[in-house]
């Protein structure tokens, strides 16, 4: 290094310092796409929640609705209508929104299985007593919460910062099939 002239030492630190200097913003740049691509899955995850909310909203009326039918209001069946209007809207912008979105989630099956038995509970007029109404409806509830359970989890949505709150939301999924049905059956 002694022999080497002093613009060829600088040149050798100057090119040391840029090689430092790419390296490091190679890795700031993949660092920053890595998050981005993390926020707009997650932007979608909650996107494709937010509809399967809609759903999951129709579906919780269609089942007090019906019920409600089945008790011997008729005034109940206009309602009824306009809600297997709004539900099978919200089936369609999901069915919409699964085509367009850019991240698979795993929810391919989930999702149909969700648009087959919200379609063959649309097309039910009779029912045999209110606890098919509730154990239909249920079943359906199920589906659609343990789909947008995945989603959050697939999406990196962070429901839970701490180890508490993830039993609790466990606790609250497992305990949830019970409240649905019990609420259900105390509305009769």
């Amino acid at each position: 290094m002694n022999r080497l002239k002093y613009t060829t030492k600088f040149a050798l630190i100057g090119v040391l310092f840029l090689v430092v200097i790419l390296g490091v913003t190679t890795l700031l740049v993949k660092s920053m796409n890595d998050e981005i691509r993390q926020m707009e899955q997650r932007q979608e995850g909650g996107n494709y929640n937010l509809i399967l909310k809609d759903v999951l909203k129709n579906a919780q009326h269609h089942r007090g609705t019906s019920v409600t039918l089945f008790a011997g209001d008729e005034t109940a069946r206009q309602q009824l209508n306009q809600i297997e209007v709004e539900l099978t809207a919200a089936l369609e912008a999901l069915e919409r929104f699964d085509g367009q979105s850019t991240y698979d989630f795993g929810i391919a099956k989930q999702v149909q299985d969700i648009h087959t038995q919200s379609e063959a509970i649309i097309a039910k007029n009779e029912w045999v007593d209110p606890a098919e109404i509730i154990t239909v409806h249920t079943e359906l509830t199920k589906l659609i919460l343990d789909t947008m359970f995945k989603v959050s989890n697939e999406s990196e949505l962070l429901l839970a910062r701490t180890k508490e709150s993830n039993n609790l939301i466990k606790s609250l999924k497992i305990n949830k099939d019970n409240l649905t049905s019990q609420t259900g059956i105390v509305a009769n």
